[in-house]
């Protein structure tokens, strides 16, 4: 009893002589190998909750400022927040202001695709779903400043897609599946550039030459034919040639998961090159994305009119 009076007594003068009792807050915990910066981690923390674009703004300079950044970069200090970046949104789930704010704040560094790719890329395969969800909200906001206008998509997916050092970027290799959100992304931004940077990357020609062979043709039939129909010289209601036909078929019997999900993304699109056989076949796909993608293309087709094959 005498002890705990003492301790009282202790406790109270310190409050009475302005002092700060010790803290015995619990450090914050490591996140896939990222050590939280206390400093950084609360200033995000008030960026965040403020509803004032003027004082979002002003308090995101202080971030940078906390972290040294020079003006034309600092790959020390970029690395830094990118990592407190990951770290902070993993930790917060955060809500609409927080996904909107945080990828603003990414904005604002001009920080190049090279220098986020080479420090988000190890996070975009993390077997933590927020680490991974955090990583590719910052790569999404990225890949959103794509033109999609541009037949192909530079520099950004070689980046991006590559799987992590020391995992082979092989297809059907689970350890290189690339990020499903950013490929969902680019495959609905432009779909053939984005299967052509995915068979660059996961089908080398000494991997498989016939099966990336085999590929590029459908892509080249597919994109030759959606070409044709963008310039008026064939019509919607057109008859489709049988190469388109049996190019479509290959795609969605195909055994890897991102070629299913691109004929499905060229269906959603092209609305006159859907079919019921593929797109009932793609509902029941065993990737979640392609089940996703395959039920859009059916909600769609309610509002545009029938799709070829069904009933």
């Amino acid at each position: 009893m005498v002890e705990n009076y003492t301790v009282m007594a202790f406790c109270l003068a310190a409050l009475l002589n302005g002092c700060a009792l010790p803290s015995h807050r619990a450090p914050e915990r490591v996140i896939a190998g990222i050590i939280p910066d206390p400093n950084v981690q609360s200033r995000l923390k008030v960026v965040c909750s403020e509803r004032s674009w003027p004082e979002i703004v002003r308090q995101s300079a202080g971030v940078v400022e906390l972290l040294g950044k020079p003006p034309g970069g600092d790959p020390t200090g970029e690395r830094k927040l990118i990592l407190q970046l990951i770290y902070f949104v993993a930790r917060e789930r955060p809500d609409e202001t927080t996904k909107t704010v945080v990828p603003w704040l990414l904005d604002q560094l001009r920080i190049s695709s090279g220098t986020l790719a080479q420090n988000l890329r190890p996070y975009l395969h993390s077997q933590d779903d927020q680490v991974r969800h955090a990583a590719e909200l910052l790569a999404l906001r990225r890949a959103s400043q794509l033109n999609v206008l541009d037949t192909s998509l530079p520099d950004f997916e070689t980046n991006f897609l590559l799987p992590p050092e020391g995992v082979a970027p092989l297809a059907g290799n689970p350890l290189a599946d690339p990020p499903t959100d950013l490929t969902r992304h680019l495959f609905m931004l432009h779909p053939d550039a984005a299967l052509r940077e995915m068979i660059s990357v996961y089908l080398s020609a000494e991997s498989d030459p016939a099966a990336r062979t085999r590929l590029l043709r459908s892509e080249a039939a597919i994109t030759q034919h959606t070409g044709l129909l963008a310039r008026g010289i064939v019509r919607i209601d057109d008859a489709i040639e049988p190469a388109v036909t049996d190019a479509l078929r290959d795609c969605a019997n195909s055994e890897i998961w991102w070629v299913r999900l691109y004929v499905a993304a060229v269906m959603h699109q092209h609305h006159e090159l859907a079919n019921a056989e593929h797109i009932k076949a793609l509902l029941y796909d065993s990737h979640p994305m392609v089940r996703e993608l395959a039920s859009e293309i059916g909600a769609t087709a309610r509002q545009t009119g029938p799709i070829r094959g069904s009933r």
